[in-house]
């Protein structure tokens, strides 16, 4: 009786090592494409974030960030070893690499920049729930479309 308590045991944590073994090596990746890019000056800026604090534009809120030089057309980033989850996603053209979006005298953005989602708000900074999206696969997409 005591040898099948022990191998009932045993069982129980080796199954347990391996659910926790591959739940602990599962991760995903996000792939980013930015379009609309207008022009090879400066850099494209892609912050990934993982909660609302600081979205859209407090870098160090960021749970990953990218600078790639600017191509006019698309670029593109993957972001890896990611868990499932939350997620969403800002972009920025900064034209000048001065390493914030620049505005007019109204606050209206010079440069250009966009969210997951392709959430567009004149009137105030899209809200990390507007942009967010779910992490479930091996590999999720995001298409963001710049506006300038």
């Amino acid at each position: 009786m005591q040898s099948v308590r022990f191998l009932a045991m045993l069982i129980a944590i080796v199954w347990g090592g391996v659910a926790y073994t591959q739940s602990a090596s599962a991760s995903s990746a996000i792939r980013v494409s930015v379009e609309g890019v207008r022009n090879n000056s400066g850099q494209v800026g892609i912050l990934l974030f993982s909660q609302a604090k600081g979205f859209p534009s407090d870098h160090s809120a960021a749970i990953r960030q990218v600078m790639l030089p600017a191509r006019k057309g698309k670029v593109e980033a993957v972001f890896e070893g990611l868990p499932p989850g939350t997620y969403a996603i800002a972009v920025m053209h900064d034209e000048n690499k001065n390493q914030k979006i620049d505005t007019n005298m109204l606050g209206i953005p010079k440069e250009g920049y966009g969210v997951s989602n392709n959430v567009k708000n004149l009137l105030r900074a899209p809200r990390f729930e507007e942009a967010a999206f779910q992490l479930r696969s091996a590999m999720a997409e995001q298409k963001i479309s710049l506006i300038y």
